[in-house]
This record gives structure tokens, sequence and C-alpha cells, in this order.
């Protein structure tokens, strides 16, 4: 699983780490290459990239809920385009909440809360449409 680092690029999800020299070694994932940007949106970084989902000129990226809060990243739900550059960075409506799942339903980005809310996600700008309790 691979971290964000501040001024860092990152060119996968996975890596391993080569063994004579504790030197990083990247490789892509089925989601393509992806780059590091939570060093340019926010200073305090070392989260987990928990998953990512392809996007029309990169990708959206959820960052670990927990290591998030742990961080006090509470925008954990992020697009990043092709350059690496965060298009937005997204938290939930409710301060004390945070996201924990993302995917794509019929065509919509939607989100889940640590609080119960499924939220739609406009993908131009990162901010909710639609938000519904679901427990």
């Amino acid at each position: 699983m691979a971290r964000l680092f501040a001024g860092q690029m990152v060119l996968a999800l996975q890596y391993c780490v080569a063994p004579a020299n504790g030197e990083r070694l990247l490789q892509t994932t089925d989601n393509g290459p992806m780059a590091d940007a939570a060093g340019r949106h926010e200073e305090a970084t070392e989260v987990d990239v928990s998953k990512t989902l392809p996007c029309s000129d990169g990708h959206i990226v959820l960052l670990d809920y927990y290591q998030a809060s742990q961080s006090k990243v509470w925008a954990n739900l992020r697009r990043i385009n092709s350059s690496g550059q965060v298009v937005w960075a997204a938290s939930p409506p409710n301060s004390s909440d945070i996201f924990t799942n993302v995917e794509y339903r019929d065509g919509r980005l939607v989100a889940w809360t640590w609080g119960g809310f499924m939220i739609s996600i406009d993908q131009e700008t990162g901010k909710p449409i639609e938000a519904l309790f679901t427990k």
C-alpha cells in the first residue's frame, strides 16, 4: 500500500522495498498511475490510500479514514488530475465525520461516511449533491 508523502511523486498504490539499500521500488496497479498530491494540500501526510477510482483526467482518491482522522486530515476524499495536482478535496458536511468508502453507482460518485451518510458527490467540484442517512 502506498502512502502519500509531501513533495514526492507516487506512481502506484503498491510498492516493495529493495533489500540491499531500502529503496522503494514502485509498481503500477490496474487503476493506472496516480500522482501524490497530499503534500500540496495538507502538511501532515503519511496517510495510506485505501481506494482509487479512475475519472476523466486522473483519479478519485480515498485516504484511509482511521489514519486521516488521527492526522487530522478531514478532507480524505480527493480528485487528482493526471498531472498530480489536487482538483478538489472533499470532507463530509458534518465536521466531525469522515469518508470511509467511495464508488460509482449508476454513473454517480457516491461516498459513505463513518456517521452513516451516503453522499452523492459532484465529480467536477467535490461538493455534495445529495445526502441520505443510512443507519
